[in-house]
């Protein structure tokens, strides 16, 4: 199971010189999300941390402890999945955009590693925070492109592709199973979806929402 982590000494303790910090809402965590993380961790970072949050105003996201849940069924799936962690919302509750999350900047970087903010271009606008803008970054491709992207960034930037833009996003994730369609999901994260009847699944796909009982055991380990 996926590490969750707790504390400033549990992320410090994480192995590798150049830690990744991905935050979302995640609301579901897909294969665009995990072909990100797989990405990051081939090119840029030595070890990514996922870290979900509940602070766009626009959102109204599902239960965390659901989404937690899909995380760690997705990394599951990965074969770098060993070099993925999540924090705790409670620890990071605003993510990146925390002065804690500059705490750990600043501890990594006096044991001379560094932090890395992984990111979409379609989340760095003239709003972006401030203070992590001179932060060395990951950015994919969504729709902003390099030179938006660089009129905010002011640190190291390392600009990709979209890893596999044909992916359905969590919007579209959602809307497909409101439908009573499935979307690009593994199967036991598509069960965990149906048996805890999320994002509309009971409306149209009522007998199966109820016969998927088993995912819902599912508990992640919380790093001691």
């Amino acid at each position: 199971m996926t590490k969750i982590l707790t504390s400033e000494t549990q992320v410090l303790s994480l192995p590798g010189r150049r830690l990744g910090f991905y935050q979302g809402t995640f609301d579901p965590f897909t294969h665009g999300h995990l072909a990100v993380v797989e990405t990051s961790l081939a090119t840029s970072v030595d070890h990514l941390v996922i870290c979900p949050h509940s602070n766009n105003p626009a959102k109204r996201p599902s239960p965390m402890e659901h989404r937690l849940s899909l995380m760690d069924l997705m990394a599951s799936h990965s074969p770098v999945g060993d070099r993925v962690s999540i924090c705790d919302p409670g620890f990071l509750q605003e993510g990146t955009w925390s002065q804690r999350f500059l705490d750990l900047v600043q501890a990594l970087s006096q044991d001379r590693r560094q932090a890395l903010v992984v990111a979409g271009d379609d989340g760095i606008t003239q709003s972006y925070w401030r203070p992590i803008r001179s932060l060395p970054h990951v950015v994919f491709q969504r729709a902003a492109g390099l030179a938006a992207v660089r009129s905010v960034i002011d640190g190291l930037l390392t600009f990709l592709p979209p890893p596999h833009p044909a992916l359905p996003s969590s919007t579209e994730a959602r809307r497909l199973i409101s439908a009573g369609q499935r979307y690009h999901a593994f199967e036991d994260v598509h069960a965990y979806i149906l048996a805890h009847r999320m994002y509309g699944s009971e409306e149209r796909c009522p007998r199966l929402a109820t016969r998927r009982s088993s995912p819902s055991s599912h508990q992640m380990r919380r790093t001691p």
